[in-house]
């Protein structure tokens, strides 16, 4: 029998948020799961069946491709699509805090880490702006909660790929300067914000 859930803290990890976003509206099969995040059914067969028993999915049967043979799918449960959509749809606000850290992306970088990005939100990811600045293009909040080497793989990730992205720790001698002030305007109109992938 299925747990009452603890919804926020199943969808607080990006692969447990994506497979509950792919579910969301119609039942989906461990394989077509897989296939919306392009990644293998035996990566995510664990979790899937773990969300199901917690009760954020509820699974079904349904008609195999053989005679007689059923098929395993899965759908968020109807009580908790709402929170479900609501944390699918946050896209995390920009702020910096004393001890955050941030990537800098200059302009010439600004395509290749979109893609990068769009490949799967990182779990490292928290937010990210886009600017108007002549200089700077893009800059990335990295999760409090996040591992340094979800950190490092991110800023290697975007090196290998050719983005000379600088990193910056925020520490308390910043947060009463400019830069502050400047990051903090960064959820004004100015910038647009990066929406996260599927």
């Amino acid at each position: 029998m299925a747990m009452t859930p603890d919804v926020p803290r199943l969808l607080s990890h990006p692969r447990r948020l994506a497979i509950a976003r792919a579910t969301l509206d119609n039942p989906l099969t461990i394989r077509e799961i897989a296939d919306r995040l392009d990644t293998k059914d035996g990566a995510i067969r664990t979790t899937v069946e773990r969300l199901a028993r917690e009760g954020l999915l509820v699974r079904s049967e349904r008609s195999g491709r053989r005679t007689g043979m059923t098929a395993a799918e899965y759908q968020v449960a109807p009580i908790h699509v709402p929170a479900v959509r609501e944390r699918a749809d946050d896209r995390g606000k920009p702020s910096l805090e004393e001890n955050d850290e941030v990537l800098l992306v200059p302009l010439a970088g600004l395509a290749v880490a979109a893609r990068v990005l769009s490949r799967g939100r990182p779990a490292a990811v928290a937010w990210a702006v886009r600017t108007r600045d002549s200089q700077l293009s893009l800059m990335i909040g990295l999760r409090r909660n996040s591992l340094p080497e979800e950190r490092d793989g991110l800023l290697l990730e975007l090196r290998n790929d050719g983005v000379e992205c600088g990193r910056l720790h925020v520490g308390e001698s910043f947060l009463p300067t400019e830069l502050f002030e400047y990051a903090d305007g960064l959820t004004s109109a100015s910038c647009r914000a990066l929406p996260p992938s599927a």
